[in-house]
Order: C-alpha cells, then structure tokens, then sequence
C-alpha cells in the first residue's frame, strides 16, 4: 500500500474460491480463533446470484458458475433450497451490501460478486461500481479483488 496507508483486511478463505492473499488472517478480538467470523457460504452464494442477476437475467452459464460454487461448497439441506429460493428471487443490491458486517464481509461479497461475472457490460460495470460503494469498499481495495482474480479494473 502507498505511504501512510494501511493495507486492505485479507479475505476469509472461501471454498471454491481461489486464495485471493497470502497473508493469514488476523486473530479476532476476544481471542477467538482466525477466521472465526468468516461469513457462511450461503451468503457468498446470495452474491453470486445478485450479481448474476445485475443484468436482471441469470443465464444458464451464470446458473452453472453457481450451482458448481454451491456443490464445492459443503452446503446443508436447507441451505441447498434456500439457494434455489435465492436463484428464483435474487437479493437487491441494497439488501446484499447490508449483509457486511465487517470490511473482511463486503471483500468477501464482492469478490463473490466478480467471480460470477465476465464483466463485459456496462450494465455490469455499474452494478459493481455500486456495490463496492454500498459496501463502503476504497476503490484500491476493488482493483485489489479485481487484480487477485484475475478480472481487469472497473
């Protein structure tokens, strides 16, 4: 990071997602464990179907990209119909942003977000750009996720 700036919160390790930092993550306060407060998959999914969705039609490439997201992850039964429920009636950008509950969570939903999106539109340009700023997300740490995942900048 430039001078006098500290460096973005890593990310939560994700399964299905690739390791976007090697340094591991912080303890959390009250001595619980790193990564304790990691968010649950189901919420990573919920991601992935907004931003599938930004376009307000989740292809069936989309659909793919997720539902093989969801089997590498180790998803409960309920869990399993609460992402067709999800797929069916995808989350509002606005509701999706106020799922972070830490800057390590809006990280987390948005690189969840990306992995789901060629990014070849505008459309889904601006969906991104939207959710990085109700996500209170510092426009180095998007290009960071974007750079870490191989996607060009915004």
């Amino acid at each position: 990071p430039p001078a006098g700036r500290a460096a973005p919160p890593p990310l939560p390790p994700v399964p299905g997602m690739p390791n976007l930092t090697a340094a591991p993550a912080p303890p959390q306060p009250g001595g619980a464990p790193a990564g304790a407060g990691a968010m649950p998959p189901i919420a990573l999914l919920r991601a992935m179907v907004a931003a599938a969705n930004a376009d307000h039609d989740i292809d069936a490439e989309e659909r793919a990209a997720i539902v093989q997201a969801a089997s590498e992850m180790e998803l409960a039964p309920e869990e399993r119909a609460l992402l067709e429920q999800e797929l069916a009636r995808p989350l509002t950008l606005a509701a999706l942003a106020a799922e972070a509950r830490t800057p390590q969570d809006a990280r987390a939903l948005y690189a969840a977000a990306l992995l789901v999106l060629e990014v070849d539109t505008e459309e889904e340009r601006g969906w991104l750009r939207r959710l990085a700023e109700r996500l209170g997300l510092a426009p180095d740490a998007v290009a960071a996720i974007h750079a870490d995942l191989g996607h060009s900048p915004l």
